[in-house]
């Protein structure tokens, strides 16, 4: 079979309809087209559209936020690790690559035109432009029209994750415990909290767990996005690439453990002291004014009133 004619060092992949199976060569699992350094750039490069990544998203609408207000929190500090990242893979050895030829899935450019336009007017409902049914109301029936077996390959058990992860954090978050204590040292210090939180809970659990304690939504924004930096479990992303490794042949866990803690680290360390910097300048040129304290319900119903 044709699909099964793939040497171990090939650079190529195939999904064989017949058995619902795919098959990768030890070659593709190979830099430049997959490494470890891959979630670094999911992770910096997601922070920058609203949809971008699950916190985002949350944030966005949890916060009613628009897109140039969140374009202008996210913007500078994407721009930043995007050179970070530049810097760092320029130095990866350019290496010639062999791709053999042979049948591969393709898909037609009808179908794809139908995508991108169905990815737009998600998109369209991210930025409230429509309403979320009607989003649901196009996209739904367009894709059993252009592909219905689309719905079949849907990661069902990663959705049902998200959803009730939500629920469980989001009735977490709303134990008179969690009002009594946690939520007043968050005041102030929600950048780095949300931060260290990411590194045991996860961004997306963080965000929903402290939410409905804050107003501050541009700290809440930079902490969970930078916060997907560090341990392995601080990033759905990360967790993903770790799946991705487990399934190479020889793969070595501890190692890439190791390495990617390390490089985590280090990028780490640079976009916090980045924002650092950022957020001295901002508050240099801020002018000094008096404080009136209220409760975060209380600002967000004078906020929408």
């Amino acid at each position: 079979d044709k699909w099964y004619a793939f040497q171990p060092q090939d650079v190529n992949a195939a999904y064989i309809p017949a058995n619902n199976s795919i098959t990768i060569p030890a070659g593709i699992l190979n830099p430049p087209f997959y490494s470890p350094d891959a979630s670094y750039g999911a992770n910096l490069g997601g922070m920058i559209v609203p949809f971008g990544n699950p916190q985002n998203l949350f944030i966005y609408s949890y916060y009613q936020m628009n897109l140039a207000e969140f374009l202008s929190i996210t913007g500078p500090l994407t721009a930043f690790s995007g050179l970070l990242l530049w810097a760092v893979t320029y130095y990866i050895p350019k290496t010639a690559v062999s791709v053999p030829d042979g049948d591969a899935p393709t898909m037609g450019r009808r179908k794809g035109l139908v995508f991108a336009l169905l990815f737009g007017v998600c998109i369209l409902a991210v930025l409230r432009l429509i309403t979320p049914l009607m989003m649901f109301l196009i996209v739904c029936p367009a894709l059993v029209l252009a592909d219905r077996k689309v719905f079949r390959d849907v990661d069902y058990k990663l959705l049902l994750l998200f959803i009730f992860l939500f629920i469980g954090v989001g009735n977490i978050g709303r134990l008179p415990i969690m009002a009594a204590g946690p939520a007043q040292l968050l005041q102030g210090h929600e950048f780095m909290l949300s931060l260290l939180l990411s590194q045991v809970l996860s961004n997306v659990p963080t965000v929903v767990l402290l939410a409905p304690y804050t107003d501050a939504a541009r700290e809440l924004l930079l902490g969970v996005n930078v916060g997907g930096l560090g341990t392995i479990i601080a990033s759905m992303a990360s967790i993903i690439s770790f799946k991705a490794y487990l399934g190479t042949a020889h793969c070595r866990p501890l190692r890439y453990l190791a390495f990617f803690t390390a490089a985590n680290v280090v990028f780490l360390a640079a976009v916090l002291a980045m924002e650092r910097v950022t957020s001295g300048l901002r508050a240099s040129r801020r002018p000094s004014r008096s404080v009136n304290v209220m409760t975060c319900s209380e600002e967000r119903k004078l906020r929408f009133s």
